[in-house]
Formats: structure tokens, sequence, C-alpha cells
């Protein structure tokens, strides 16, 4: 009997096939089979629980049909043994088409678990800093070094945290708030919240539950702490730090106000006001909430593993500020399963720049420069809401592929990719009501509240008739489809008739969720801390490959060459970028047609269009007194929707404004760029370092919203409706609308303005940044020559030495324990 052997391992998520020859295994090539070209590194991460019928088919093709085949299993013992149940169902499927091909599971080579390769790695992580630090001169390129040398501290700090994290994203309707309540327990997330106000959440599990969030005013250069604890005494959240007196006077309110309310009842109305505070300074001098709102309180869900859940403002939020703060949330992932929320009837991402980055990172690397790890490849894909739609749309769901787009401000090169389309059909998906599995939660604590036990007793039997979990797929892989479905349907059997909460939390999806999050923890986890740690040693090397290489060009050149090229990017080409930011500031005044976006002219629109819905909302002012209160009512009523109205222009200017400025900074780096390139006598390897900058980040709005009722003294329009002057009150209520209107549109131009002028600085300061930085990088080479060259030298030799511990980390993951 012949053999072959398959060898995989989970941290480099790689699979390669080998035949044997005489004894001796030879590895088989991608490009020389058509049936496993799809397996190659180059076409992305391999997961093997991800596998089916097809990938076994592929085998079968690939070596001409493995009746007479051994399959030696190269791996560790965890997938081994998933491996062992995935071939044993391939085996029953053939036979049940009627089919002879089966596979012949013959030997195993252990690899180590992944615990003993995290070791390796950090080890050799370890080893390459120390020798480094030690043996690379001091220069450009050990600075360069010592900068990604922090990135890889901070990694395995986090890494080092024995910590799951569960990052959940999805746009505002996917309903993350509820699905979260749902596992933790309790309804302590703020649901169907408004959109401007959103912020991030982080929560843990502890058993005092506590509330912590960073404070500041708008000229603070120092944020303070404000944390509050539960307090069993008085029944109520406490403070236990000193804070701004007019923010403790607000939040005490509400703990004041709510003291004796059942306690998930009292977080949620807590975090509820402190998530309507400011997300960035105000003008008034009020405290805002800077980043995330640190959560902790008793979960459910617990294992053996620390969880940390990451509620993040929707994915398609056009304010720049909910962007940065979602940003951050992934920033801080380094051992993190993505969970992507979504609504059957609202699947396309259109406008979704954020979902769109990650999707499309999904499909090659789970890993950046900024130390972000998550394992994309375990994502698993919620389908949420369900008991809100028919069998029919819950099946169109995913009838076809979802299309994703960029947003438009997020769009510098036209000529690049801004929308594509991926299929769930290969991913791991979850049909889940998480209102359901709330209120099943709800009902076995004895903590439902009206609208809890309304749904129970309108949806309880048609989720419970339904079972959502039958509809739930596991990527390409029927195996573990099966396993997930029949895990919730052993478990559904289990239930007694009289258990309808149990039966309710398994039939609405949430248990085989949740199930899975657990396997994630107890199983692959370990493998993302590896790759993340591995990835992070790589990274810094390529950093002082990149440094020499910028040496290498300095040699070459000779040296009078170099110096006139050096003074000439120096002055000509500073004095071109500075000229560039110049124009840039004076077309801004002048309000030239290039640099000035449509949507300035849309804001100016709809500052009209409000006027107009004010001056019909103000005309149904009441005529005629008939009751004070009644008047009372009417007014309050009608300065409620003036003040929606200018809600409304305030929220568009907020979605425009980073769409407005991204463009006019477009325009600035094109005319930037192209004038660096006209500089052909410099090597285009110096030209793409100086080109080479980061994104512009737009600042949050510094503008505060106004309401009419600031304006208007309800007492006054009262007083002036018992005379006969009525409508002079409503022309002041008119001419003082028009007058906030007018205000709010001139600080959007001046805001938008002012943070343009500076941006622009800011840009032309980088490219002259970068232009410093690679002149003193070629003139210490030419000025120091030889301690450059000792510099190189000792770098390239540092890097050829390091380049041997990673192959001899390579050989060490892919050794078998026996070999």
């Amino acid at each position: 009997m012949s053999k072959i052997m398959i060898k995989y391992h989970p941290v480099k998520k790689e699979i390669h096939f080998l035949t044997d020859d005489n004894g001796s295994f030879n590895e088989v090539s991608y490009t020389d089979s058509p049936a496993l070209e799809e397996y190659s590194p180059e076409n992305g991460e391999f997961l093997l629980q991800d596998q089916g019928y097809s990938f076994f088919n592929n085998l079968q093709e690939a070596f001409l049909g493995l009746q007479d085949t051994e399959i030696i299993f190269k791996g560790t013992k965890i997938d081994y043994e998933d491996f062992q149940k995935m071939v044993a169902n391939y085996n029953e499927y053939q036979e049940r088409e009627g089919s002879e091909m089966k596979l012949n599971l013959g030997g195993f080579v252990e690899l180590p678990d992944v615990g003993a390769i995290y070791d390796e790695i950090k080890g050799v992580a370890g080893e390459t800093v120390e020798l480094f630090e030690s043996e690379l001169s001091e220069g450009s390129i050990k600075d360069i070094f010592r900068l990604r040398k922090q990135k890889l501290d901070d990694k395995v700090t986090d890494i080092e945290q024995d910590n799951v994290n569960l990052c959940f994203v999805g746009t505002y309707s996917s309903g993350k708030s509820t699905f979260i309540n749902a596992i933790i327990g309790a309804k302590i997330l703020p649901e169907k919240i408004r959109p401007e106000t959103a912020k991030m959440f982080r929560i843990k599990h502890a058993e005092l539950p506590t509330v912590n969030f960073f404070v500041k005013k708008k000229n603070d250069d120092v944020a303070s702490i404000a944390s509050l604890v539960w307090s069993e005494e008085f029944n109520k959240f406490q403070f236990t730090t000193n804070v701004n007196d007019g923010l403790k006077g607000q939040i005490d309110k509400v703990c004041q106000k709510n003291a004796g309310k059942p306690r998930h009842e009292q977080m949620r109305l807590l975090l509820t006001a402190i998530n309507e505070m400011p997300n960035s300074p105000c003008e008034n001098g009020q405290c805002f909430v800077e980043g995330m709102i640190d959560v902790r309180y008793p979960m459910d869900i617990q294992s053996d593993i620390n969880f940390t859940f990451y509620d993040t403002p929707g994915t398609d939020s056009n304010s720049s500020e909910h962007l940065r703060i979602l940003k951050d949330a992934l920033a801080q992932q380094t051992n993190s399963v993505l969970i992507v929320m979504y609504e059957p009837v609202k699947m396309d991402g259109k406008g979704n720049s954020v979902l769109y980055d990650l999707m499309l990172k999904s499909q090659s690397d789970s890993s950046n420069e900024d130390g972000v790890t998550i394992d994309l490849s375990r994502s698993l894909h919620i389908i949420n809401q369900v008991d809100r739609y028919g069998t029919t749309e819950l099946r169109d769901a995913l009838s076809k592929p979802i299309r994703l787009s960029k947003n438009a401000q997020d769009i510098i090169d036209e000529s690049e990719e801004t929308e594509f389309e991926y299929d769930l059909q290969d991913k791991r998906v979850f049909y889940v009501s998480s209102k359901a599995a709330y209120c099943a939660r709800a009902q076995k604590k004895g903590i439902c509240d009206l609208d809890d036990e309304e749904f129970i007793e309108d949806s309880a039997d048609k989720v419970i008739k339904r079972k959502y979990y039958k509809n739930n797929h596991m990527s390409d892989a029927e195996f573990d489809t099966q396993e997930v479905v029949k895990t919730s349907e052993a478990q559904f059997g289990q239930c007694g008739l009289d258990q309808v909460s149990d039966q309710l939390y398994i039939a609405s999806g949430m248990y085989a969720v949740e199930r899975e999050i657990i396997k994630y923890a107890e199983k692959y986890a370990l493998a993302v801390k590896a790759k993340g740690l591995y990835d992070a040693v790589l990274y810094m090397m390529d950093g002082v490959e990149d440094e020499c290489q910028v040496i290498e060009e300095a040699k070459r050149l000779e040296k009078e060459e170099l110096l006139a090229l050096v003074a000439k990017m120096k002055t000509d080409m500073t004095a071109d970028i500075n000229q560039c930011a110049e124009d840039f500031k004076k077309a801004l005044k002048e309000k030239k047609t290039e640099i000035m976006p449509i949507e300035i002219s849309l804001i100016q629109t709809q500052v009209t269009n409000a006027s107009t819905k004010a001056e019909r909302q103000i005309k149904k002012l009441p005529k005629i007194v008939i009751k004070p209160e009644k008047i009372a009512e009417k007014n309050k009523a009608i300065l409620e929707n003036l003040n929606d109205y200018i809600h409304e222009v305030d929220k568009f200017y907020l979605e425009k404004r980073a769409a407005i400025l991204q463009k006019q900074m477009k325009v600035l780096k094109g005319n930037i760029e192209a004038k660096i390139a006209e500089y052909k006598e410099i090597d285009k390897s110096i030209i793409d370092k100086i080109l080479k900058i980061g994104d512009t980040t737009i600042p949050t709005s510094s503008i505060s919203s106004i309401r009419m009722s600031d304006y208007i003294n309800s007492e006054k329009a009262l007083w002036i409706f018992t005379t006969t002057d009525k409508g002079k009150y409503k022309e002041e209520v008119f001419s003082e609308f028009l007058a906030i209107t007018g205000r709010q549109h001139k600080a959007y131009l001046k805001e938008i303005d002012a943070v343009a002028q500076k941006k622009a600085e800011e840009m032309a300061q980088q490219f002259i940044d970068n232009i410093f930085r690679v002149s003193e990088t070629l003139e210490h080479t030419q000025e120091e020559a030889d301690q450059a060259v000792r510099e190189q030298a000792d770098a390239l030799r540092c890097l050829n030495l390091a380049k041997e511990k990673i192959a001899t980390l390579e050989d060490r993951i892919w050794r078998g324990i026996d070999e």
C-alpha cells in the first residue's frame, strides 16, 4: 500500500502534502496539482476544521483515488483527533452515496502542542532581541530596531494575559448590545442607543459590579479616572474617586434616582447616562468621556477562561470619533475572535469602510504592523434577530454574496478597488434570536420585565418550534456543522417539558454560539497568541532590513553626487512642499472650486430646508388661548420639533465633515506627490520612502449642538399667549431659529477651514520629516562612511543570524516529537 503524508500546523495555518518515495517523503508542489492549488499558503490561511467533503474529494483527485493509499497525518494531537472524526464522517458519507472510494487513515506523527511552540517562539523572540540589542552599532538602524522592539514588547505584555477577547462588530441595527446582554445573562448594556452618542464598552467578569471611564474637559492635559462601585449596603452605585463636581452631581443624581431597583437595571441606567455624555471637547466646558467605558459584572458564560467582550459603535457610522473608537478596539485585539453581526434584511455593507477593511483583510492576512492579531479565519458570523423574520427571508439572507463598499471619504486613490463581494457560505454562520436568548435567561433568573414577559408569551412557542440552530453551518465542514446541530439537539432533548426557559435558550441559537466560543478559547486561542508573537518578530527584523537598503543606496552614489542630491531634497524639495501647502491654504481662503467639495454646498441646502420646515411648524403655534397648560404643552412639542431640525442639520454636518476634509487633503497630497515626482534624478526607492506618510486622521468636531429651549423662555411664551401679541412671539421664535442655524452654519465653515489649514501644515511636515530622515541616513553614510559600513555590516550579520534562528524555529515547528 502506498503512502501520502498530510502536514498541518494550527499556528502557521498551513497544510502540506507529501508522497512516499522508497521510505522518504517528498513534498508535492501545489502548482503541480490543480486539485491542491487552492490550499497553498499564497491563497491565505488554511483552517483544517473548516474543511469538508470537497477537501477530501480533492485529495482523491490529486492522488488518484486513494483506495490503496495510507494517509499519514502529521500535526498536533488536538488536530489529529479532529481529522480522525472528519475522515470517519467522510467515509460514512461515501457509503451512503454508494461509493467505494474511502480514505485509509494510518499513522500519526505528533507535533509538539501549541503551548510548546509558543514557548519556542517566545524563546526565539528573546534571543533575537538580545542579539540586536547587544550586536547592532548605535545609529539609524538601531533606532528603527528599538522602535519596532517596543511593538514586540507591547505584544508580549498583552499576550501574557490569560484572556480571550470577543470583539463584536456590525451595523447599528444588528443588535450587538442585546446579543451581549444575552450572553452575560443580564440587561446591563444600553440598547437602541442613538448613533451620535455611541461609545465602546469593554466588559469583563467580576463578582462586584464596577464602572470605570476617563473624563476630561476641553483644555485638560490629563484625563481623570471616574470609578463607581456597587454598594450592597446602600443598594446603588457610588463613586470611589474624586471627579469633576458637575459630572459627579449628574451621575449621583442618576444613581440616587434609581437606588433600590434591580442591580442589572441600575447598571444599564448608569451606563446609559454615561453613554449620553459628549465624546469630544465642548465649547461650554462640559466634561466629556474619553475612550471606552470599562465594565465589570458577573457573567453567566464561564469556563476556566477569562473572556473580555468589546461592544463597539456601529461599523456604518459616519462619525470620525466612532471610527477612531472602533479602530482603538481592534488595535487592542491580541488574542481575539471577531463576532460579526448582521440583520437578515440588511446584509450588505454600503459605505462601511471598517467592515470592508476587516473582511478584505480576512481573505489575506490577520496581522499588521500595528500589532493587531485577530483570528479572522475563525470569526463567527451571526445572523441576528431571526425571530423577526419569516423562513423565506432567512433563507434568502445567504442566497447571494454580501457586497461591501467603502465610505467615499476613505477612498484615497480613485484607481483602487472600493467594493468587493464575499460569501458567507464558506464562513462560520450562526442563526440567533438574541431577544429570545435574553428572555430565556431572564425568566430563569426571575428578572423579566414586562417587555420580556410579553415576548415570551407571544414568541416563545414559535422560537422553540423553529429551533434556529438547525440553520447553522460551519464553513465548508459538513462534519463540524452536523456536530454543532447535534450538540444543540442533544441538549434540547435533555430539557423537560416544564423547562421552557432552557428550551427557549437552546432553540434561540445562542447555546450553539456559546459552546463555540468556549471551544475556541479552550482549543485554538493559544495558536493565535503564537502566530501574533511570530509575526511581531518578523516585523522587527523587516525594519532593520529596510534601513540596510537605504544605506546600500547611499553607498552606490558618489559623495559629491549624494551631497548635492541631499541638499536639493532639503532645500528645493522642501520649499516645493511648503509652497504646495501655502497654495492650498490660499485656495481655501479664496474658496477655489477644486478644493470645495459638493458637500459644502449641501450643508447650506440642509440649513435652508430646516428653515422651511421650521417656518411651517411655527405657524402651528396656537392662536386662541383656551387653557394655559394646553398652550405650554403645544409650545413645548413644537419647540422640540425645531430642536430636531437643528439636530438634523448638525447630524448632516458631522456625516459630511470627514468627507469634505478627506477630499481636500487628497487634493493637497496629490499636488505634493506630483511635485516630488518631478525630481527624476532621485532614485525611486528614496522617492518611495519620502512619499510614505500616514493616513490623514480627522479630529472630532468641537462644535456643540444648540437647542431652541436654551433661548426661548416657556414662561414668557405662555405670558405672550395670554395677550393679543401672538404674532410677535412667532416672529421671535423664527428669528431665533434662523439665528441659531445661521451661527451653526458659519461655525461649520470656520471649523472646516481651520482643520484643513492645520492638516495641510501637518501633511507637508510629514513629507518634510521623511526627507530629513532619509537625508540623515544618506549623509551619515557618506560623512562617516566607515562607521555606516560597519553599522550595515553589523546589521546584516545580525539579520543573517536572526534568519538562521527563524529557520531553526520553522524546523522545530514542523518537527515531530519522536523525530
